[in-house]
């Protein structure tokens, strides 16, 4: 009997911790919003940047389709490190840099 409370007990301190655990990550997440999340998600370095995240180095950035192919006519930008990116042309669009530099 007492070991049938301890496994009931430690199930319900593991789904606590569990719960605890997903409702603090979320709350970290949505706090760090504004601050290029992904950074903190991913362990390389991110290729493509949606419209307002920091530029991580200085260089020219062109726009890309969704799946990161190429689009007739994109848009090209030159950013110091730091600074946003600005709107794409299409919503789905993203930035990555010009290789070559």
């Amino acid at each position: 009997m007492l070991d049938q409370r301890r496994r009931v007990f430690s199930r319900r301190l593991f789904s606590l911790k569990i719960a605890y655990f997903s409702i603090h990550v979320s709350f970290d997440f949505a706090k760090d919003k504004d601050r290029n999340m992904e950074r903190r998600i991913f362990m390389g370095e991110m290729r493509q940047f949606r419209p307002g995240y920091k530029a991580p180095n200085d260089g020219i950035y062109i726009e890309v389709g969704e799946q990161g192919d190429s689009v007739m006519n994109p848009k090209q930008v030159r950013l110091a490190k730091g600074d946003p990116f600005p709107e794409t042309s299409n919503h789905n669009r993203k930035w990555v840099k010009k290789s070559g530099q």
